[in-house]
């Protein structure tokens, strides 16, 4: 089973069968931008607390994605649509760096990028069964 097909909203769909949001549109619609105001509300929301309880910052982690590449391109894609399924349902504080590689083999990290989540056991597994346990780095920062 995929990420995608493991996933299942209260309709029995999942995000790959085009469902679409409260505001009529689908993922590949550009439901992203709505989503981003969702993941800074949460991550203010959570943070704000957690300085609430203890007077500090919570510890944030960076999930350092290493993306395997293989001799087929749309297999890559496929993985990142997956991964990108996975990440939008864990809104949070801890960034993920995507890091790729080039058909040379050369290593490209994407810097830049503000993809946020929660990090948790069960996303880290999630991530781990998508890409091989070996690509995934969790850091403090």
């Amino acid at each position: 089973m995929t990420p995608a097909e493991g996933r299942q909203g209260s309709d029995g769909m999942t995000p790959a069968e085009g469902q679409e949001g409260p505001d009529g549109m689908t993922p590949a619609e550009g439901r992203q931008e709505s989503g981003d105001t969702a993941w800074r509300a949460a991550e203010a929301a959570t943070e704000g607390a957690a300085v609430a309880a203890n007077g500090s910052h919570p510890e944030r982690r960076v999930l350092r994605v290493i993306v395997p590449r293989g001799e087929d391109d749309n297999a890559c894609v496929r993985l990142l649509e997956q991964l990108h399924i996975i990440v939008v349902q864990s809104p949070g504080p801890d960034q993920v760096q995507l890091v790729l590689h080039d058909r040379a083999g050369g290593r490209i990290e994407l810097a830049g990028a503000d993809i946020l989540v929660r990090h948790s056991a069960d996303l880290e597994s999630q991530v781990r069964t998508l890409v091989g346990a070996d690509n995934l780095e969790v850091l403090s920062s």
